[in-house]
């Protein structure tokens, strides 16, 4: 046991390296002492890390406060002591102890560092007349710390001295040498952390009526109404700051913000329009705009203000990112692989580069240029994306045991991994129509990853097209004994067993629990449809159906499928043959639909 560097910076004249020295003797003997009791069962010493996690607004750790001591006398025997005391009560978990000491010590020594401890160690301890007072005698002795006087604030208005708190406020503003923008954003930012929110708008609103209600003021209390959830008040603050200046761009990209996350996209859109209108050159302003739009879904809108913000700035890869990314997804390959490939010759989002290079090069048909891009992505979050896709393409090219060999070659770095990749192989065996080996996989991985539930619920999903009831069934209840509000799992039991068995009313039952917590999801209302069909309740499936089909885009073939069936059966043979022949449109030779036609055209008894 070495103690001379923690003496030597005892004796050290610094201030810093005095107090340091302290703090870690302090936690050095504590440790001993801790080994030396031989007291298995004692409780944990309380780390320096617990003091400043305690509170939000204290937040510093013991040994960077003493970073602040102004004092340049020679710590006393005594001072040395109390110190050594305090902190082993800190650590030791007797916070009260540590608090009154560090304050009794500060007060006799008349030393920065040590009030600012006091102070942190006092809210921590919950000692609310300690930590104010030594908030103030903080304060007092570092007149120019802002921090200081900002805690002495917070702790003020928490016992209701409005006044005072808003005076220690407005100190800060005055004795403050950033601007009054960092000056008021920091208050905001403070005052944010507090609980009591009608107190702190309280205070807010006091601060700038003292200071008459300048832009940065609004600016910084509508960031603070928006933290406590009042959008309505912070939208009316935003408008009157925009008022005074109505070039602000913070301002205006904020006040769209706020409309977005009231739900009012379009009035968002149209302010942000405007105040781009007014100011053509603010980038921050078109960006916000741009990604709006796409927010939007107003594609084309966006890819107009991405490529003209790609055109002011040709290096910047985060908006040459953001133009490839849209043009893939407004089906424009050939510009997107431009880009992408810009980003590679500037060394900028590389993988990422590669990885969609490889999704273009899929998109035009190209497997040998999808992998060689695809190869070329050796990290980041498209890094197994782009491997699996190897896999697929090398099954697809030279069979499955290659995209097996390749699958097996990559490295399973954790548990996450090792499942994307079980489940990767085993959907590249299912593509195949290998449905026994995809079982064999599902079967390895489950042993290794027991209660993994996505693992489960494909295992089920393979069973029941191997029309393996009783594993279907064993897995999906499984899920369910730990995840009973699994919607996924409740609708697939309910289905499958009102598709393969006459359990008609114990499926209605679990796709009901399942529809009460997606109501809107287009496969739990197809599901309700088939149970009631099944049930011979032919006008409530045909809504929940009908309801069902519309809910997509694009029509899902298997629903179409359904909902013929229903409206055939029901004798509506014009309306069933238009639903089933709009759906073969977009899906050309879908055998669901097709078997339904078959089999229902040629049964006499539903003719």
């Amino acid at each position: 046991m070495r103690l001379l560097p923690f003496i030597t910076r005892l004796l050290d004249p610094s201030p810093r390296s005095r107090l340091r020295g302290i703090s870690l003797l302090a936690a050095y003997l504590g440790c001993f002492a801790f080994v030396l009791s031989g007291c298995a069962n004692s409780g944990p010493l309380v780390a320096h890390e617990e003091l400043q996690s305690a509170e939000a607004a204290v937040r510093s750790p013991a040994t960077a406060s003493f970073a602040a001591v102004d004092s340049e006398q020679g710590f006393s025997e005594r001072t040395v002591y109390d110190l050594l005391v305090a902190e082993f009560a800190a650590q030791r978990g007797d916070p009260e102890l540590a608090a009154q000491t560090y304050l009794e010590v500060a007060r006799r020594t008349g030393d920065a560092g040590i009030a600012e401890r006091a102070t942190q160690v006092g809210v921590f301890a919950r000692d609310e007349k300690r930590a104010l007072e030594a908030a103030k005698l903080w304060s007092e002795l570092a007149p120019d710390t802002l921090e200081a006087r900002q805690i002495y604030a917070v702790l003020l208005m928490r016992v209701d001295r409005i006044d005072d708190a808003v005076a220690q406020l407005g100190a800060t503003l005055a004795d403050s040498s950033g601007s009054a923008q960092e000056n008021w954003y920091q208050i905001s930012d403070i005052l944010a952390r507090e609980k009591d929110k009608e107190r702190v708008i309280q205070v807010m609103g006091r601060l700038i009526q003292e200071h008459d209600g300048a832009p940065d003021s609004s600016f910084a209390f509508a960031h603070l109404l928006t933290r406590f959830g009042e959008l309505k008040r912070a939208e009316e603050l935003l408008e009157q700051a925009l008022a005074m200046n109505p070039r602000d761009v913070r301002a205006a990209v904020f006040y769209a913000q706020v409309l977005q996350e009231q739900g009012r996209t379009a009035q968002a859109l149209d302010a942000l329009g405007e105040a781009l209108a007014a100011n053509p050159q603010e980038r921050e302003l078109r960006i916000t705009y741009a990604r709006l739009l796409v927010g939007g879904k107003r594609y084309e809108e966006a890819l107009r203000q991405f490529q003209r913000l790609v055109k002011d700035s040709p290096e910047d890869a985060d908006s040459i990112y953001a133009l490839g990314l849209l043009l893939l997804q407004t089906n424009h390959p050939d510009e997107a692989r431009t880009q992408f490939q810009q980003l590679i010759k500037l060394g900028n989002r590389v993988s990422e580069a590669y990885f969609y290079l490889g999704q273009v090069a899929e998109s035009k048909d190209d497997p040998e240029s999808a992998i060689t891009a695809y190869r070329k992505v050796d990290g980041g979050e498209h890094y197994l994306s782009a491997h699996i896709r190897v896999a697929v393409l090398l099954t697809e090219q030279e069979g499955i045991q290659r995209g097996q060999q390749y699958l097996h070659a990559l490295p399973r770095r954790n548990a996450q991994e090792s499942i994307r990749l079980y489940r990767a192989e085993a959907e590249v065996l299912t593509e195949a129509d290998e449905l026994d080996e995809a079982m064999a996989v599902y079967d390895r991985a489950l042993v290794e990853h027991t209660e993994n539930t996505d693992l489960l619920y494909a295992r089920a999903m393979l069973a029941a097209k191997l029309d393996r009831l009783a594993i279907v069934e064993a897995d999906l209840r499984d899920i369910l004994s730990r995840e009973p509000n699994n919607a996924d799992a409740l609708n697939a039991l309910g289905y499958t067993l009102a598709d393969q068995t006459d359990r008609y009313q114990e499926a209605l039952d679990l796709i009901k629990r399942a529809l009460s917590l997606k109501p809107d999801d287009q496969y739990i209302l197809d599901s309700m449809g088939w149970v009631l069909y099944r049930l011979g309740r032919h006008q409530e499936a045909v809504g929940h159906l009908t309801q069902a089909l519309a809910a997509s885009d694009e029509p899902d073939p298997e629903i179409a499928a359904h909902l013929g069936e229903v409206l055939w059966v029901m004798g509506k043979h014009a309306a069933a043959r238009d639903v089933w022949e709009t759906a073969l449109k977009k899906t050309p030779g879908n055998e669901r639909i097709l078997e339904a036609m078959k089999r229902l055209r040629s049964d006499p008894a539903r003719r």
